[in-house]
This record gives structure tokens, sequence and C-alpha cells, in this order.
């Protein structure tokens, strides 16, 4: 698989001392609300698994040095049913499997790979940023799916050469942190440290772009003023649903 990966924001990452968090949801699909969201994320797992196209975009002065335009992009693999999303094959590479990630960090004098937990046992290496839980598809298109009778139908568009309608709907900034990484860690959210930059009841617009197969074929969000160590609007490109896919964790890992 050839990737583009964002090393930059990976590595800050991986130096990044900050601890957040949220829940594991499941997404309440059961609600009829006339949206189809919740029924295309589900019809979108149902495929197995599919490659991923990833960009996150500073819309505004960032932290690490990033300016309103820079951005990061990657290209990936996701498998549904063992809850694994992997981005790019070398150095900057991640692999998420549910609560934890695994990053090689482009550090001088550190060549192993991470490993840093979204549901930290005492003593273990927590995420250091809320930021993670973004690499992980899975939880984000739960999200989308908990929200869906928010959704209304905004037109049709192409993505990819494919035919969908593009749905537009809001959550809150904590549900969407909340939904991201574990209870434990959203407990130690730092709301102070944001404080100046985003409200928890901050609404955050999402666009979803839902093909004639009933899939989501692209996402696209934005934090309010978040100050995110990988920039605040994020897209994601879901196609070749069904795909071969082996995601593998790494044989070593340095455990927090």
């Amino acid at each position: 698989m050839s990737s583009v990966v964002p090393v930059t924001a990976l590595a800050a990452l991986s130096l990044s001392a900050v601890a957040c968090g949220g829940s594991e949801t499941t997404a309440d699909t059961t609600s009829p609300t006339g949206s189809p969201i919740a029924d295309a994320v589900a019809e979108t797992m149902d495929a197995g698994t599919a490659r991923i196209d990833l960009t996150f975009e500073f819309t505004h002065s960032g932290g690490f040095g990033s300016e309103p335009g820079d951005s990061d992009s990657a290209e990936g693999l996701v498998d549904f049913e063992r809850h694994r999303t992997e981005f790019g094959t070398g150095p900057g590479a991640v692999i998420v499997d549910e609560t934890s990630f695994y990053v090689p960090p482009d550090v001088p004098g550190e060549s192993e790979w991470q490993k840093f937990d979204l549901a930290p046992k005492p003593g273990a290496r927590p995420a250091p940023d809320v930021s993670f839980g973004r690499l992980d598809v899975i939880r984000q298109l739960e999200y989308m799916a908990s929200i869906e009778g928010s959704f209304e139908a905004a037109g049709e568009e192409g993505v990819g050469g494919t035919a969908t309608t593009r749905y537009t709907g809001s959550g809150e900034v904590e549900g969407l942190m909340h939904a991201l990484v574990s209870d434990v860690l959203f407990g130690l959210l730092p709301w102070s440290t944001h404080s100046s930059t985003v409200d928890p009841a901050d609404s955050v617009s999402f666009d979803v772009w839902v093909g004639e197969d009933g899939r989501v074929h692209k996402v696209e969000y934005e934090f309010p003023r978040f100050d995110s160590l990988v920039g605040d609007l994020t897209t994601i490109e879901l196609h070749d649903f069904g795909a071969d896919v082996d995601i593998e964790l790494p044989e070593e890992t340095v455990q927090g």
C-alpha cells in the first residue's frame, strides 16, 4: 500500500504529555428519524473492510508552529470487524486496535513502536491528545450514527466518481470528544487548557456523503476553534469496500 503519512503531526503527538479522553460508545441506530446516516454507517461496516484517505487541515493557527492552511494527509486501511485501522507501512505509520494506538514517532533516538492507550490501566501511558481518536474511523462513524436525527439532505454530489447525496448535521464538541476515547481519559480532559478556544457545548458541523450503494463515501467536520495537534478540519474518504485487508500489530512495542 502506498501512503502519504502525517509524520510531523504524529511525531508531535508522541511528544505531547497532555492526557485527554472520552468514551467508547456504540451508536443507537434503532430510532427511526428519517435520516439514512445510521443505516449508511451499518452498511459501510457490513462491507468488512475499506481503503481510507484521511486529511487534517488547520483552519486557524494551531500548535507546534502550524499555520492556517497547513495540512497532513494519509492513505490507510480499515478492518471494521476487527476494529483496526492502519496508516502507512513505514516510519510515521499508525495502527489503531480498539483502545490502543501504536506509533513509531519520528524522533531522534526513538525507533521502536510506541504504545498509547485510550483506556489506560494504572501506570500505562495514556494517549496524549484526543486527536489520536480522530485516527479511528470507526469511532467517528459510530458518533455520526448516534446523532443521525440532526442530518438533512443537502443535494446530490459526486465523490471519487460515485454519485452521492450530501447530508448536513451537527453534534457537540463534548459529545464528539467523548466518543473518540475512553471514559477514563475523558475524565482527565483538561478543559482549562482549551477554555480560551473551545466550549464543550459548542456545535460541530458534519457533512456526510452517502452513495447509491447506501455506504458512507466521505465525511467532513471541524472542531470549532479547537487548538488540535493535527488540525481542526477532518476529511475522511472511504473507497474500495471489501478490499483485501490484513492489518497486523507490531511484534514489539514500548509499553507505557
